[in-house]
Protein backbone atom coordinates (compact mmCIF):
# COMPACT_ATOMS: atom_id res chain seq x y z
CA UNK A 1 0.00 0.00 0.00
CA UNK A 2 1.30 3.63 -0.86
CA UNK A 3 1.53 5.44 2.04
CA UNK A 4 1.96 9.87 1.95
CA UNK A 5 1.52 11.98 5.26
CA UNK A 6 0.49 15.59 5.21
CA UNK A 7 1.34 17.95 7.97
CA UNK A 8 -1.13 20.60 8.63
CA UNK A 9 -0.24 23.57 11.59
CA UNK A 10 -4.10 24.05 12.24
CA UNK A 11 -7.27 22.55 12.51
CA UNK A 12 -8.46 24.73 9.68
CA UNK A 13 -5.42 23.43 7.44
CA UNK A 14 -6.44 20.38 7.92
CA UNK A 15 -9.87 20.59 7.40
CA UNK A 16 -9.35 23.19 3.87
CA UNK A 17 -7.21 19.88 2.64
CA UNK A 18 -9.74 17.60 3.27
CA UNK A 19 -12.13 19.42 1.58
CA UNK A 20 -9.82 19.56 -1.48
CA UNK A 21 -8.86 15.91 -1.56
CA UNK A 22 -12.82 14.84 -1.21
CA UNK A 23 -13.41 17.24 -3.99
CA UNK A 24 -10.75 16.01 -6.56
CA UNK A 25 -11.28 12.34 -5.70
CA UNK A 26 -15.11 12.06 -5.26
CA UNK A 27 -16.27 8.94 -5.45
CA UNK A 28 -13.00 7.11 -5.42
CA UNK A 29 -12.45 6.51 -1.30
CA UNK A 30 -13.40 3.72 -0.28
CA UNK A 31 -12.88 4.35 3.70
CA UNK A 32 -12.12 7.81 5.58
CA UNK A 33 -11.23 7.29 9.38
CA UNK A 34 -11.41 9.94 12.06
CA UNK A 35 -8.63 9.35 14.74
CA UNK A 36 -9.84 12.60 16.32
CA UNK A 37 -13.04 10.66 17.34
CA UNK A 38 -11.20 8.41 19.78
CA UNK A 39 -8.42 7.61 21.87
CA UNK A 40 -5.89 5.18 20.53
CA UNK A 41 -2.56 6.71 22.43
CA UNK A 42 -3.45 10.03 24.74
CA UNK A 43 -0.92 12.16 22.96
CA UNK A 44 -0.09 10.95 19.13
CA UNK A 45 -1.70 9.14 16.30
CA UNK A 46 -4.91 11.63 16.09
CA UNK A 47 -4.98 12.07 12.82
CA UNK A 48 -7.42 11.83 9.64
CA UNK A 49 -6.82 8.57 7.36
CA UNK A 50 -8.08 8.89 4.14
CA UNK A 51 -7.99 5.21 1.74
CA UNK A 52 -8.22 6.20 -1.67
CA UNK A 53 -7.98 4.41 -4.88
CA UNK A 54 -5.58 5.83 -7.32
CA UNK A 55 -5.03 3.57 -10.47
CA UNK A 56 -6.70 0.38 -8.72
CA UNK A 57 -4.60 0.15 -6.07
CA UNK A 58 -5.62 1.15 -2.16
CA UNK A 59 -3.63 4.15 -0.86
CA UNK A 60 -3.68 5.97 2.17
CA UNK A 61 -3.19 9.51 3.06
CA UNK A 62 -2.40 10.67 6.38
CA UNK A 63 -3.46 14.01 7.38
CA UNK A 64 -1.75 15.02 10.92
CA UNK A 65 -1.72 18.30 12.96
CA UNK A 66 2.33 19.34 13.61
CA UNK A 67 0.99 19.19 17.54
CA UNK A 68 0.18 15.74 17.40
CA UNK A 69 2.70 15.20 14.76
CA UNK A 70 5.64 15.63 17.17
CA UNK A 71 4.24 14.22 20.30
CA UNK A 72 4.07 10.73 18.23
CA UNK A 73 7.65 9.49 19.14
CA UNK A 74 7.43 8.30 22.35
CA UNK A 75 4.34 6.54 21.67
CA UNK A 76 5.83 5.30 18.39
CA UNK A 77 7.94 2.90 20.14
CA UNK A 78 5.02 1.32 21.96
CA UNK A 79 3.17 1.17 18.46
CA UNK A 80 5.77 -0.40 16.64
CA UNK A 81 6.32 -3.37 19.20
CA UNK A 82 2.84 -4.34 19.25
CA UNK A 83 2.67 -4.06 15.28
CA UNK A 84 5.37 -6.69 15.15
CA UNK A 85 4.78 -9.02 17.71
CA UNK A 86 4.60 -12.57 16.79
CA UNK A 87 1.13 -13.34 17.87
CA UNK A 88 -0.25 -16.61 17.92
CA UNK A 89 -2.65 -18.51 20.08
CA UNK A 90 0.18 -20.66 21.80
CA UNK A 91 1.15 -17.34 23.15
CA UNK A 92 0.19 -16.26 26.43
CA UNK A 93 -0.34 -12.21 27.15
CA UNK A 94 2.86 -12.68 30.23
CA UNK A 95 5.03 -13.43 27.31
CA UNK A 96 4.37 -10.46 25.36
CA UNK A 97 4.95 -8.09 28.20
CA UNK A 98 8.38 -9.45 28.79
CA UNK A 99 11.91 -8.30 27.68
CA UNK A 100 10.84 -5.39 26.39
CA UNK A 101 13.34 -3.14 24.97
CA UNK A 102 14.78 0.19 27.19
CA UNK A 103 12.27 3.01 24.90
CA UNK A 104 8.80 0.53 24.79
CA UNK A 105 9.89 -0.07 28.68
CA UNK A 106 9.82 3.59 29.11
CA UNK A 107 6.91 4.37 27.36
CA UNK A 108 4.86 1.88 29.14
CA UNK A 109 5.73 2.84 32.29
CA UNK A 110 4.70 6.27 31.66
CA UNK A 111 1.40 5.33 30.20
CA UNK A 112 1.03 3.09 33.02
CA UNK A 113 1.84 6.03 35.78
CA UNK A 114 -1.02 7.99 34.20
CA UNK A 115 -3.45 4.77 34.38
CA UNK A 116 -4.04 5.00 30.44
CA UNK A 117 -6.73 3.21 29.60
CA UNK A 118 -6.62 1.17 33.31
CA UNK A 119 -2.95 0.17 32.63
CA UNK A 120 -1.97 1.78 36.16
CA UNK A 121 -2.62 -2.00 38.11
CA UNK A 122 0.82 -2.99 35.29
CA UNK A 123 2.92 -0.06 36.73
CA UNK A 124 5.11 -1.77 39.43
CA UNK A 125 5.87 -4.64 37.29
CA UNK A 126 6.97 -2.69 34.67
CA UNK A 127 8.50 -0.85 37.35
CA UNK A 128 10.41 -3.67 38.45
CA UNK A 129 11.08 -5.22 34.70
CA UNK A 130 13.03 -1.69 34.15
CA UNK A 131 14.78 -2.09 37.11
CA UNK A 132 13.15 1.52 38.58
CA UNK A 133 13.38 -0.71 42.32
CA UNK A 134 13.15 2.84 44.41
CA UNK A 135 10.20 4.05 42.31
CA UNK A 136 8.12 0.81 42.75
CA UNK A 137 9.26 0.61 46.05
CA UNK A 138 7.92 4.21 46.80
CA UNK A 139 4.69 3.41 45.00
CA UNK A 140 3.67 0.09 46.80
CA UNK A 141 5.28 1.88 50.39
CA UNK A 142 2.30 4.33 49.20
CA UNK A 143 -0.55 1.77 48.78
CA UNK A 144 0.18 -0.24 52.06
CA UNK A 145 -0.08 3.21 53.71
CA UNK A 146 -3.31 4.10 52.62
CA UNK A 147 -4.53 0.44 53.05
CA UNK A 148 -3.53 0.64 56.88
CA UNK A 149 -4.74 4.00 57.12
CA UNK A 150 -8.39 2.35 55.72
CA UNK A 151 -7.67 -0.58 58.61
CA UNK A 152 -7.05 1.63 61.34
CA UNK A 153 -10.12 3.97 60.94
CA UNK A 154 -12.22 0.19 60.54
CA UNK A 155 -10.66 -1.12 63.38
CA UNK A 156 -11.99 1.62 65.53
CA UNK A 157 -15.42 0.28 64.13
CA UNK A 158 -14.45 -3.66 65.06
CA UNK A 159 -14.71 -4.45 61.61
CA UNK A 160 -11.64 -5.26 58.89
CA UNK A 161 -12.89 -5.55 55.01
CA UNK A 162 -11.58 -8.82 53.26
CA UNK A 163 -10.86 -6.68 49.97
CA UNK A 164 -8.87 -4.20 52.33
CA UNK A 165 -6.80 -7.17 54.41
CA UNK A 166 -6.42 -8.97 50.78
CA UNK A 167 -4.88 -5.58 48.94
CA UNK A 168 -2.46 -5.17 52.09
CA UNK A 169 -1.48 -8.72 51.34
CA UNK A 170 -0.91 -7.76 47.67
CA UNK A 171 1.31 -4.86 48.17
CA UNK A 172 3.56 -6.94 50.44
CA UNK A 173 3.95 -9.77 47.90
CA UNK A 174 4.97 -6.85 45.50
CA UNK A 175 6.87 -5.18 47.86
CA UNK A 176 8.98 -8.49 48.87
CA UNK A 177 9.17 -8.74 44.93
CA UNK A 178 11.15 -5.36 44.65
CA UNK A 179 13.52 -6.45 47.39
CA UNK A 180 14.14 -10.24 46.35
CA UNK A 181 14.74 -8.69 42.89
CA UNK A 182 17.87 -6.59 45.02
CA UNK A 183 19.18 -9.43 46.58
CA UNK A 184 17.56 -7.79 49.61
CA UNK A 185 16.31 -11.35 51.40
CA UNK A 186 16.02 -10.76 54.88
CA UNK A 187 13.61 -7.35 53.97
CA UNK A 188 11.94 -10.05 51.14
CA UNK A 189 11.43 -12.35 53.66
CA UNK A 190 9.47 -10.58 56.40
CA UNK A 191 7.37 -9.00 53.74
CA UNK A 192 6.19 -12.74 52.39
CA UNK A 193 5.60 -14.41 55.96
CA UNK A 194 3.55 -10.83 56.75
CA UNK A 195 1.27 -11.74 53.68
CA UNK A 196 1.02 -15.37 54.07
CA UNK A 197 -0.41 -14.91 57.44
CA UNK A 198 -3.15 -12.88 56.14
CA UNK A 199 -3.96 -14.91 53.40
CA UNK A 200 -4.25 -18.22 55.98
CA UNK A 201 -6.62 -16.08 58.28
CA UNK A 202 -8.72 -14.86 55.21
CA UNK A 203 -8.96 -18.38 53.18
CA UNK A 204 -7.54 -20.64 55.24
CA UNK A 205 -4.58 -22.68 55.05
CA UNK A 206 -5.02 -24.77 51.90
CA UNK A 207 -5.49 -22.23 49.93
CA UNK A 208 -4.05 -21.83 45.79
CA UNK A 209 -3.17 -18.08 47.32
CA UNK A 210 -1.44 -19.45 50.18
CA UNK A 211 0.26 -21.68 47.81
CA UNK A 212 1.50 -18.77 45.67
CA UNK A 213 2.73 -16.56 48.85
CA UNK A 214 4.36 -20.05 50.37
CA UNK A 215 6.55 -20.37 46.91
CA UNK A 216 8.11 -17.08 47.08
CA UNK A 217 8.58 -17.38 50.48
CA UNK A 218 10.38 -20.75 49.20
CA UNK A 219 12.62 -19.11 46.52
CA UNK A 220 13.79 -15.97 48.94
CA UNK A 221 15.00 -19.38 51.68
CA UNK A 222 16.67 -20.92 48.83
CA UNK A 223 18.48 -17.81 47.97
CA UNK A 224 19.50 -17.32 51.64
CA UNK A 225 20.97 -21.12 51.74
CA UNK A 226 18.33 -21.95 54.13
CA UNK A 227 17.55 -25.17 52.31
CA UNK A 228 15.66 -26.94 55.54
CA UNK A 229 12.73 -24.65 55.29
CA UNK A 230 12.35 -23.84 52.38
CA UNK A 231 11.99 -27.50 51.60
CA UNK A 232 10.02 -28.07 54.23
CA UNK A 233 7.48 -24.80 52.99
CA UNK A 234 8.15 -26.16 48.98
CA UNK A 235 6.42 -29.08 50.09
CA UNK A 236 3.77 -27.84 51.62
CA UNK A 237 3.48 -25.74 48.57
CA UNK A 238 3.14 -28.61 46.58
CA UNK A 239 0.51 -30.28 48.38
CA UNK A 240 -1.58 -27.56 48.71
CA UNK A 241 -1.74 -26.75 44.89
CA UNK A 242 -1.98 -30.39 44.14
CA UNK A 243 -5.12 -30.65 46.68
CA UNK A 244 -6.66 -27.33 45.21
CA UNK A 245 -5.93 -27.53 41.06
CA UNK A 246 -5.39 -31.20 40.56
CA UNK A 247 -2.07 -33.02 39.67
CA UNK A 248 -2.09 -31.88 35.82
CA UNK A 249 -2.60 -28.23 36.53
CA UNK A 250 0.01 -25.97 35.16
CA UNK A 251 0.51 -24.49 38.50
CA UNK A 252 1.73 -27.41 39.59
CA UNK A 253 4.32 -27.69 36.83
CA UNK A 254 5.57 -23.97 38.28
CA UNK A 255 5.91 -25.75 41.65
CA UNK A 256 7.39 -28.82 40.48
CA UNK A 257 10.19 -26.79 38.53
CA UNK A 258 10.98 -25.04 42.11
CA UNK A 259 11.50 -27.68 43.79
CA UNK A 260 13.63 -29.26 41.13
CA UNK A 261 15.88 -26.02 41.65
CA UNK A 262 15.71 -26.45 45.17
CA UNK A 263 16.80 -30.02 44.98
CA UNK A 264 19.62 -29.41 42.80
CA UNK A 265 21.21 -26.92 44.83
CA UNK A 266 21.22 -29.74 47.53
CA UNK A 267 22.79 -32.24 44.97
CA UNK A 268 19.77 -34.15 45.44
CA UNK A 269 20.23 -34.54 41.39
CA UNK A 270 18.16 -37.54 41.18
CA UNK A 271 15.33 -36.26 42.59
CA UNK A 272 15.76 -33.39 40.87
CA UNK A 273 15.27 -34.47 37.72
CA UNK A 274 12.28 -36.21 38.47
CA UNK A 275 11.12 -33.24 39.24
CA UNK A 276 11.72 -32.03 36.14
CA UNK A 277 10.43 -34.59 34.22
CA UNK A 278 7.02 -34.34 36.06
CA UNK A 279 6.75 -30.76 35.44
CA UNK A 280 7.66 -31.27 31.35
CA UNK A 281 4.95 -33.96 31.15
CA UNK A 282 2.50 -31.95 32.85
CA UNK A 283 3.07 -29.18 30.43
CA UNK A 284 3.04 -31.34 27.49
CA UNK A 285 -0.18 -32.62 28.71
CA UNK A 286 -1.71 -28.89 28.99
CA UNK A 287 -0.18 -27.01 26.23
CA UNK A 288 0.20 -27.00 22.10
CA UNK A 289 3.64 -28.74 21.27
CA UNK A 290 5.31 -25.17 20.61
CA UNK A 291 4.00 -23.79 23.63
CA UNK A 292 6.81 -21.03 25.22
CA UNK A 293 6.01 -22.98 28.51
CA UNK A 294 7.44 -26.39 27.08
CA UNK A 295 10.59 -24.50 25.95
CA UNK A 296 11.06 -23.07 28.82
CA UNK A 297 11.04 -26.59 30.86
CA UNK A 298 13.17 -27.96 28.40
CA UNK A 299 15.80 -25.59 29.21
CA UNK A 300 15.43 -26.39 32.87
CA UNK A 301 15.57 -30.43 32.51
CA UNK A 302 18.59 -30.69 30.09
CA UNK A 303 20.50 -28.13 32.85
CA UNK A 304 19.65 -30.62 35.44
CA UNK A 305 21.12 -33.21 32.98
CA UNK A 306 23.91 -30.91 32.48
CA UNK A 307 24.20 -31.03 35.44
CA UNK A 308 25.09 -34.74 35.64
CA UNK A 309 27.45 -34.75 32.85
CA UNK A 310 25.17 -35.89 30.65
CA UNK A 311 26.03 -33.50 27.48
CA UNK A 312 24.54 -35.29 24.84
CA UNK A 313 21.21 -35.69 26.32
CA UNK A 314 20.82 -32.39 27.07
CA UNK A 315 22.15 -31.12 23.88
CA UNK A 316 19.03 -32.77 22.42
CA UNK A 317 16.69 -31.13 24.85
CA UNK A 318 18.73 -27.59 24.38
CA UNK A 319 17.90 -28.49 20.33
CA UNK A 320 13.98 -28.58 20.66
CA UNK A 321 13.63 -25.30 22.80
CA UNK A 322 15.57 -23.69 20.25
CA UNK A 323 12.96 -25.03 17.71
CA UNK A 324 10.04 -24.40 19.57
CA UNK A 325 11.22 -21.14 20.31
CA UNK A 326 11.52 -20.20 16.60
CA UNK A 327 8.23 -21.25 15.91
CA UNK A 328 6.00 -19.82 19.08
CA UNK A 329 7.84 -16.66 19.66
CA UNK A 330 9.48 -16.15 16.21
CA UNK A 331 13.29 -15.47 15.57
CA UNK A 332 14.28 -12.60 17.07
CA UNK A 333 12.42 -12.60 20.28
CA UNK A 334 14.59 -12.36 23.47
CA UNK A 335 13.70 -15.63 24.91
CA UNK A 336 15.19 -17.46 22.44
CA UNK A 337 18.47 -16.06 22.92
CA UNK A 338 18.57 -17.58 26.21
CA UNK A 339 18.29 -21.02 24.39
CA UNK A 340 20.45 -20.13 22.06
CA UNK A 341 23.23 -19.39 25.36
CA UNK A 342 22.40 -22.63 26.73
CA UNK A 343 22.76 -25.03 23.79
CA UNK A 344 25.98 -22.75 23.23
CA UNK A 345 27.55 -23.78 26.93
CA UNK A 346 26.59 -27.31 26.45
CA UNK A 347 28.57 -27.46 23.22
CA UNK A 348 31.38 -25.49 24.75
CA UNK A 349 31.59 -27.93 27.80
CA UNK A 350 31.99 -30.88 24.52
CA UNK A 351 34.76 -28.70 23.33
CA UNK A 352 32.58 -27.75 19.97
CA UNK A 353 33.55 -24.24 19.83
CA UNK A 354 32.69 -23.02 16.92
CA UNK A 355 29.26 -24.08 16.67
CA UNK A 356 28.75 -22.18 20.42
CA UNK A 357 30.58 -19.36 19.20
CA UNK A 358 28.22 -19.05 16.30
CA UNK A 359 24.70 -19.33 18.47
CA UNK A 360 26.49 -17.14 21.30
CA UNK A 361 27.06 -14.53 18.36
CA UNK A 362 23.08 -14.81 17.42
CA UNK A 363 22.22 -14.68 21.00
CA UNK A 364 24.10 -11.90 21.80
CA UNK A 365 22.75 -9.66 18.10
CA UNK A 366 19.28 -10.73 19.32
CA UNK A 367 19.45 -9.26 22.78
CA UNK A 368 21.08 -6.27 21.67
CA UNK A 369 18.14 -5.75 18.78
CA UNK A 370 15.41 -6.91 21.36
CA UNK A 371 17.13 -5.14 24.92
CA UNK A 372 19.17 -2.93 24.50
CA UNK A 373 23.33 -3.16 25.11
CA UNK A 374 23.00 -1.86 28.27
CA UNK A 375 20.36 -4.58 29.66
CA UNK A 376 21.69 -6.96 31.79
CA UNK A 377 20.89 -9.87 29.60
CA UNK A 378 22.76 -8.81 27.27
CA UNK A 379 25.80 -8.15 29.21
CA UNK A 380 25.47 -11.35 30.45
CA UNK A 381 25.83 -12.79 26.97
CA UNK A 382 29.23 -10.60 26.32
CA UNK A 383 30.47 -12.34 29.51
CA UNK A 384 29.20 -15.55 28.25
CA UNK A 385 31.26 -14.99 25.19
CA UNK A 386 34.52 -13.76 26.67
CA UNK A 387 34.26 -17.24 28.73
CA UNK A 388 34.35 -19.04 25.28
CA UNK A 389 37.14 -17.19 24.28
CA UNK A 390 39.27 -17.72 27.41
CA UNK A 391 38.67 -21.92 27.25
CA UNK A 392 40.02 -21.15 23.35
CA UNK A 393 42.83 -19.51 24.68
CA UNK A 394 42.19 -16.10 22.64
CA UNK A 395 42.94 -14.24 25.90
CA UNK A 396 43.12 -10.75 23.98
CA UNK A 397 39.77 -11.08 22.80
CA UNK A 398 38.45 -12.27 25.98
CA UNK A 399 40.04 -9.17 27.89
CA UNK A 400 38.79 -6.69 25.74
CA UNK A 401 35.54 -8.13 26.13
CA UNK A 402 35.67 -8.76 29.75
CA UNK A 403 36.66 -4.93 30.63
CA UNK A 404 33.50 -4.16 28.60
CA UNK A 405 31.60 -6.49 30.56
CA UNK A 406 33.17 -5.12 34.28
CA UNK A 407 32.25 -0.98 33.03
CA UNK A 408 28.75 -2.01 31.80
CA UNK A 409 28.07 -3.99 35.13
CA UNK A 410 29.32 -1.01 37.08
CA UNK A 411 27.47 1.42 35.03
CA UNK A 412 23.98 -0.39 34.98
CA UNK A 413 23.75 -2.04 38.37
CA UNK A 414 26.55 -0.12 40.78
CA UNK A 415 29.64 -0.32 42.02
CA UNK A 416 28.28 -2.67 45.23
CA UNK A 417 25.88 -5.11 43.07
CA UNK A 418 27.02 -8.97 43.64
CA UNK A 419 26.61 -8.95 39.83
CA UNK A 420 29.45 -6.34 39.10
CA UNK A 421 31.51 -8.61 41.81
CA UNK A 422 30.72 -11.76 40.40
CA UNK A 423 32.07 -10.16 36.68
CA UNK A 424 35.42 -8.81 38.60
CA UNK A 425 35.43 -12.56 39.83
CA UNK A 426 35.51 -13.56 36.56
CA UNK A 427 37.94 -11.00 35.38
CA UNK A 428 40.50 -11.79 37.96
CA UNK A 429 40.40 -15.78 36.54
CA UNK A 430 40.77 -14.57 33.20
CA UNK A 431 43.89 -12.50 34.90
CA UNK A 432 45.04 -15.82 36.24
CA UNK A 433 44.72 -17.85 33.24
CA UNK A 434 47.31 -15.52 31.88
CA UNK A 435 49.64 -15.48 35.43
CA UNK A 436 48.64 -12.17 35.82
CA UNK A 437 48.78 -12.05 39.43
CA UNK A 438 49.38 -9.05 40.31
CA UNK A 439 46.37 -7.77 38.66
CA UNK A 440 43.99 -10.35 39.64
CA UNK A 441 44.65 -10.23 43.10
CA UNK A 442 43.13 -6.77 43.77
CA UNK A 443 40.33 -7.46 41.80
CA UNK A 444 39.38 -11.23 44.60
CA UNK A 445 40.12 -8.33 46.90
CA UNK A 446 37.58 -6.08 45.53
CA UNK A 447 35.05 -8.80 44.85
CA UNK A 448 35.49 -10.35 47.73
CA UNK A 449 34.71 -7.03 49.56
CA UNK A 450 31.41 -6.89 48.01
CA UNK A 451 30.20 -9.88 48.22
CA UNK A 452 30.88 -10.09 52.14
CA UNK A 453 28.79 -6.60 52.56
CA UNK A 454 26.04 -8.61 50.66
CA UNK A 455 25.89 -11.31 51.88
CA UNK A 456 27.78 -11.35 55.21
CA UNK A 457 30.94 -13.88 55.50
CA UNK A 458 29.25 -17.11 55.15
CA UNK A 459 27.84 -17.47 52.02
CA UNK A 460 28.33 -19.38 49.17
CA UNK A 461 29.31 -16.29 47.05
CA UNK A 462 31.91 -15.52 49.28
CA UNK A 463 33.43 -19.57 49.37
CA UNK A 464 34.03 -18.98 45.62
CA UNK A 465 36.17 -15.90 45.52
CA UNK A 466 37.99 -17.03 48.44
CA UNK A 467 38.56 -20.26 46.37
CA UNK A 468 39.66 -18.59 43.25
CA UNK A 469 41.98 -16.18 45.21
CA UNK A 470 43.73 -19.58 46.90
CA UNK A 471 44.64 -20.43 43.45
CA UNK A 472 46.50 -17.26 42.33
CA UNK A 473 48.40 -17.71 45.63
CA UNK A 474 48.66 -21.10 45.12
CA UNK A 475 50.83 -20.61 41.58
CA UNK A 476 53.01 -17.59 43.28
CA UNK A 477 54.33 -20.27 45.87
CA UNK A 478 52.64 -18.89 48.31
CA UNK A 479 50.98 -21.61 49.82
CA UNK A 480 50.20 -20.69 53.69
CA UNK A 481 48.24 -17.80 52.53
CA UNK A 482 46.35 -19.70 49.83
CA UNK A 483 46.06 -22.57 52.60
CA UNK A 484 44.41 -20.16 54.88
CA UNK A 485 42.21 -19.22 52.10
CA UNK A 486 41.08 -22.37 50.82
CA UNK A 487 40.25 -23.70 54.69
CA UNK A 488 37.74 -20.94 54.79
CA UNK A 489 36.45 -21.70 51.59
CA UNK A 490 35.51 -25.31 52.48
CA UNK A 491 34.59 -24.30 56.24
CA UNK A 492 31.70 -22.23 54.34
CA UNK A 493 30.93 -24.86 52.11
CA UNK A 494 29.94 -27.54 54.27
CA UNK A 495 27.88 -24.95 56.25
CA UNK A 496 25.96 -23.39 54.18
CA UNK A 497 25.84 -26.32 51.38
CA UNK A 498 26.47 -29.42 53.61
CA UNK A 499 29.40 -32.33 53.47
CA UNK A 500 28.54 -33.66 50.37
CA UNK A 501 28.16 -30.71 47.97
CA UNK A 502 29.77 -30.93 44.59
CA UNK A 503 31.42 -27.40 45.51
CA UNK A 504 32.68 -28.94 48.71
CA UNK A 505 34.40 -30.89 46.76
CA UNK A 506 35.84 -28.39 44.40
CA UNK A 507 37.84 -27.07 47.54
CA UNK A 508 38.88 -30.36 48.78
CA UNK A 509 40.77 -31.10 45.40
CA UNK A 510 42.15 -27.55 45.50
CA UNK A 511 43.97 -27.83 48.84
CA UNK A 512 44.56 -31.52 48.33
CA UNK A 513 46.58 -30.13 45.04
CA UNK A 514 47.83 -27.55 47.62
CA UNK A 515 49.16 -30.46 49.83
CA UNK A 516 50.28 -32.52 47.06
CA UNK A 517 52.53 -29.65 45.99
CA UNK A 518 54.45 -29.39 49.16
CA UNK A 519 54.85 -33.09 49.52
CA UNK A 520 52.04 -33.72 52.08
CA UNK A 521 51.31 -36.78 50.57
CA UNK A 522 48.90 -39.05 53.10
CA UNK A 523 47.05 -35.73 53.39
CA UNK A 524 46.50 -34.97 50.04
CA UNK A 525 45.61 -38.70 49.69
CA UNK A 526 42.90 -38.57 52.64
CA UNK A 527 41.06 -35.24 50.58
CA UNK A 528 41.09 -36.84 47.12
CA UNK A 529 39.50 -39.96 49.05
CA UNK A 530 36.89 -37.81 50.19
CA UNK A 531 35.98 -36.86 47.22
CA UNK A 532 35.64 -39.66 45.90
CA UNK A 533 32.82 -40.38 48.05
CA UNK A 534 31.46 -37.06 46.57
CA UNK A 535 31.75 -37.18 43.24
CA UNK A 536 29.43 -40.57 43.65
CA UNK A 537 26.64 -38.04 43.88
CA UNK A 538 27.26 -36.95 39.88
CA UNK A 539 27.41 -39.82 38.37
CA UNK A 540 30.08 -41.50 36.78
CA UNK A 541 29.57 -39.09 33.66
CA UNK A 542 30.34 -36.37 34.88
CA UNK A 543 33.76 -34.59 34.37
CA UNK A 544 34.78 -34.17 37.95
CA UNK A 545 34.90 -37.63 38.66
CA UNK A 546 37.89 -38.08 35.99
CA UNK A 547 38.98 -35.51 37.38
CA UNK A 548 39.52 -36.76 40.97
CA UNK A 549 40.62 -40.11 39.54
CA UNK A 550 43.55 -38.31 37.80
CA UNK A 551 44.73 -36.50 40.72
CA UNK A 552 44.46 -39.29 42.93
CA UNK A 553 46.46 -41.44 40.51
CA UNK A 554 49.37 -38.49 39.88
CA UNK A 555 49.13 -38.26 43.65
CA UNK A 556 50.29 -42.40 43.14
CA UNK A 557 52.74 -41.99 40.97
CA UNK A 558 54.65 -39.26 42.73
CA UNK A 559 54.28 -41.39 45.82
CA UNK A 560 56.08 -43.97 44.36
CA UNK A 561 59.20 -41.90 42.49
Amino acid sequence: MARVAVICDTPQALRDVYSAMRGFLQEDVPRVKNGFSYDWMPNGYRDVKVNPVVNGHLCEIQLQLREFFTLKHGQHSVYKWARELNVSTEVEPEYLLENLSGEVMEEMVRLAQRDWHGTGYCLTDLQVAAGQFDEAETGIRQEISEVEDELRDRREDNHKPRQALLRASAARVNLGVVFENQDKFDEAEALFRSSLAIDEEIYGPDHPDVATVLGNLAVVLMAQGNYTEAERISERCQAITEKALGPKHPSLATVLNNRAELLGNQTKLDEALEMRQKALAIEERVYPACHPRIGQSLNNLAGMLESKGKYGEAELLYVRAVDIGEKAMGPEHADLAVSLSNLAGVLSTQGKYADAQRLLERALAIEEAALGAKHTRTITSRECMADLYQQQGFFDKASRLMEEVVTAREDVLGCDHPDFALALHNQAGLLKEQAKYAEAEPLCKRSLAIFENVHGPDHSDVASVLNSWGAVLEDQGKYEEARRLYERSLDIREKVLGPEHPDVGTSLNNLAHLFKGQGKYDAADALYERCERIDKVLGPEHPDVAKTLNNRAELSREQAC
